[in-house]
């Protein structure tokens, strides 16, 4: 028999960062997948360095989320509504990563036209990932926002006016240049907020 008035005996975290482990996980296969497409048929799919930019970033940024929701062990109150908000968050990254590698690629002759044609879905999700960060690290506390500070809320501002400029234009030098920067950009950010979870 289950106790409904007794409290929790399990380790709510741990539950909530598996299922969270999961969908990472879905995402890291899909875009490793992916790469290795152009491996194994070099020929078939014409490689486009903002495609494969932007997949390395995504690879990266999925790497700084799982390692800075390490914070949520300290949430001491955990309700269903932040559980599904979390699941919510890491359900972005899969969603961003299947307009990149979608399910039927065999199609689609030119990466760099598929990529351009489904710019807005891309930098769309893309904003929604950095403005779903912002309320994430907002649930961590103030303590841990002030923390990041003015760089943090920089970092994300930047972030999503280039994105909302990438939704608008097809010109190949600016995606070439902002995939660079994302990439550079969130390195640096990694380095800087969370080389340490102490």
């Amino acid at each position: 028999m289950i106790d409904l008035s007794s409290p929790l005996k399990a380790d709510t975290f741990t539950h909530v960062r598996i299922i969270v482990g999961i969908i990472t996980g879905l995402c890291m296969t899909r875009l490793l997948n992916g790469l290795s497409r152009f491996v194994q048929q070099p020929n078939k799919n014409h490689v486009f360095f903002v495609h494969i930019g932007w997949t390395f970033f995504l690879l990266l940024d999925m790497v700084n989320f799982w390692w800075f929701q390490i914070r949520l062990a300290n949430t001491v109150a955990w309700s269903y509504d932040l559980y599904l908000f979390i699941l919510f968050y890491a359900s972005l990254y899969f969603f961003t990563c299947t307009i990149l590698y979608p399910d039927k690629i065999d199609h689609i002759n030119r990466m760099d036209d598929y990529f351009l044609s489904r710019r807005a879905w891309f930098f769309g999700l893309l904003i929604a990932l950095n403005v779903t960060d912002l309320l994430d690290t907002t649930l961590k506390g103030q303590d841990y926002l002030a923390h990041l500070g003015l760089p943090y809320i920089m970092h994300i501002s930047i972030f999503v006016v280039l994105c909302g400029f990438a939704i608008r234009t097809r010109q190949l030098r600016f995606h070439k240049g902002f995939a660079a920067f994302a990439i550079v950009e969130e390195s640096g950010w990694a380095v800087f907020a969370y080389s340490s979870i102490v």
